[in-house]
C-alpha cells in the first residue's frame, strides 16, 4: 500500500509540474509561440519559424515542451486550439509531435506532409524548421530573393529624370549667355554711336577754333 501511495504521489507531483494547455495560451496570443524551460531549442529559432509561416499567410502557433504531455502532442495541440478558437497549433514534445488546425490556410494533407517532413529532424530545431519549410516551401531564415526588374526600372527612371533636369539647366544657362551677349552688343553699339557723334562735333568745331587763332584768316572770312 505504501508503494502504491508513493507512486500516486509521484505521479501527482509530475502532473502538477507539467505544463497545461491553458498555461501556454497567453504567450501564443502575444508572441505566437511557447518554449517550455528546459526545451532544447532557442526561442529565436521558433520565433523566426512562426514569422515565416505567418508571412506566408497562415496563423501558426508553435509549442515546444521539455516534458511529455498527457495524451501526447496531438491531444495537447487540440486542447490548445480549443482555447484559441482558430489557426494551427504545432506541438513538439520529447516523445511525440502533433498538430491541430481549424479555419487556417493549410489543408489536412499539407499539414500531414509537413509533419512527415518534421519527423525527419533529429532535434527540436530541425523538427520546427522542417515543419514550417514544408508548409511554406522556403527554408526558415532564407533571404528574400532580389527582384532585379523593379530596381532596374527605378534606375532607368532616375537616370531619365537626371538627364531632363540637366538638359533644362544647360538650356537655361545657354539662354542667359545669349541674352548677356546681345545686351553687351547693344551697349557696344550705343557707345560707338555716342563716340561717333562726339567725333563729328569735334570735327565741325575744329575750323572755327583754327580761324579764331589767326586774325588775318578771320578778317578774310568776314
Amino acid at each position: 500500500m505504501r508503494r502504491i501511495s508513493l507512486v500516486v504521489a509521484l505521479l501527482g507531483l509530475l502532473l502538477l509540474g507539467a505544463v497545461a494547455p491553458a498555461d501556454v495560451v497567453d504567450e501564443l496570443v502575444d508572441r505566437g509561440f511557447y518554449v517550455e524551460a528546459g526545451a532544447d531549442v532557442d526561442e529565436g529559432v521558433v520565433a523566426d519559424a512562426v514569422a515565416e509561416a505567418r508571412f506566408a499567410g497562415g496563423r501558426l502557433h508553435v509549442v515546444v515542451l521539455s516534458s511529455e504531455p498527457a495524451g501526447g502532442a496531438t491531444v495537447f495541440a487540440d486542447a490548445v486550439l480549443d482555447r484559441l478558437g482558430a489557426g494551427t497549433v504545432f506541438v513538439v514534445a520529447p516523445e511525440t509531435v502533433g498538430w491541430a488546425s481549424q479555419d487556417d490556410l493549410w489543408t489536412r494533407e499539407q499539414l500531414d506532409r509537413a509533419l512527415d517532413a518534421a519527423l525527419r529532424g533529429s532535434s527540436d530545431r530541425e523538427v520546427v524548421e522542417g515543419f514550417v519549410a514544408a508548409l511554406t516551401g522556403r527554408t526558415v531564415g532564407e533571404a528574400e530573393p532580389v527582384r532585379g526588374g523593379g530596381g532596374g526600372t527605378l534606375l532607368v527612371l532616375f537616370l531619365v529624370v537626371v538627364g531632363v533636369v540637366g538638359l533644362l539647366v544647360w538650356r537655361s544657362r545657354a539662354a542667359r549667355r545669349r541674352a548677356a551677349a546681345a545686351r553687351l552688343a547693344e551697349i557696344k553699339q550705343d557707345i560707338a554711336e555716342r563716340v561717333a557723334a562726339v567725333s563729328n562735333d569735334i570735327v565741325e568745331l575744329d575750323p572755327e577754333i583754327a580761324v579764331a587763332d589767326h586774325p588775318e584768316a578771320r578778317r578774310h572770312f568776314e
